[in-house]
């Protein structure tokens, strides 16, 4: 019944249950950008019962009303992010008076660059700090997104890292790209991959089923390692995944003032 409500009835002072349901979340957040919540510790806060599995009309119901008290989520269905689930993790962010209520082009574009992006970072169990930070990096220097859109885009990458995203359903939004932006988009991961300056076995793998979905050839992809990393130096030998060593070292560390790869979004969301 509270996500009925509308948005300036639940901003008015008063609500004993709305107050204590804003304090709790913003305690939660405690002036970060981004929290991590449970599911059912959420449901709790908002005095919403709990079941073995929400269906769509009561995931809507805890996105609005959290929507309407200025909180954001990821999950959120309505911007292409799979449905909540119990016994699961959200990240709850706050929202301005002027929150966008369904994804722009330019988002679901970054959304699907993330989306792989995460996947592939966490392919060897970790994501490290730096490979964090060169996604943040990338939503932050999208300059076709509002401030919004990126700190939910944030928020979504957070999520995504605690939870166990695959492969399944980019092929189709991938094969819309074409062979150009599918190579910008490969020369990214790379870069990305090795962000540490270790590209490990699990995410040579990872970047092989990438590059099958992207329809370029395989056998390219120590090349573009090479091409992209060590600036035409001698080849890294690979040490295989069954040796007792889980990959390989760069031999020149990555400098990124000598190449970056910069993704063109505009050519990517006009395809998605």
């Amino acid at each position: 019944a509270l996500a009925l409500l509308p948005k300036v009835l639940l901003k008015l002072e008063g609500n004993v249950l709305i107050d204590q349901i804003k304090k709790n979340l913003k305690d939660i957040l405690n002036q970060q950008e981004t929290a991590i919540i449970e599911v059912n510790h959420l449901l709790e806060l908002l005095s919403l019962g709990t079941s073995e599995k929400l269906s769509k009309p009561e995931i809507t119901n805890v996105i609005q009303l959290l929507e309407n008290i200025e909180i954001g989520i990821e999950p959120d269905i309505r911007f292409g992010s799979p449905p909540l689930k119990i016994n699961e993790k959200a990240i709850i962010f706050s929202l301005n008076d002027t929150c966008i209520e369904s994804p722009t082009k330019e988002y679901s574009a970054t959304l699907l660059i993330v989306t792989l992006s995460t996947i592939l970072s966490a392919a060897d169990g970790n994501i490290s700090e730096d490979e964090k930070r060169q996604i943040i990096e990338h939503i932050q220097s999208s300059l076709n997104l509002v401030k919004e859109e990126k700190t939910r885009l944030t928020a979504y990458m957070n999520w995504a890292a605690l939870s166990e995203l695959d492969l399944k359903g980019l092929a189709k939004k991938l094969a819309a790209l074409s062979a150009n932006q599918k190579s910008q988009l490969a020369n990214f991961l790379i870069t990305l991959a090795n962000a540490d300056g270790y590209i490990s076995p699990d995410e040579i793998i990872t970047l092989k089923k990438i590059y099958k979905i992207l329809e370029i050839d395989e056998n390219n992809l120590y090349s573009d390692i090479h091409s992209i990393q060590t600036g035409y130096q001698e080849l890294p030998t690979i040490i295989p995944s069954s040796t007792k060593q889980d990959g390989y070292k760069i031999p020149k560390p990555f400098n990124k003032e000598e190449k970056v790869v910069i993704l063109n979004e505009k050519l990517v969301e006009k395809t998605i």
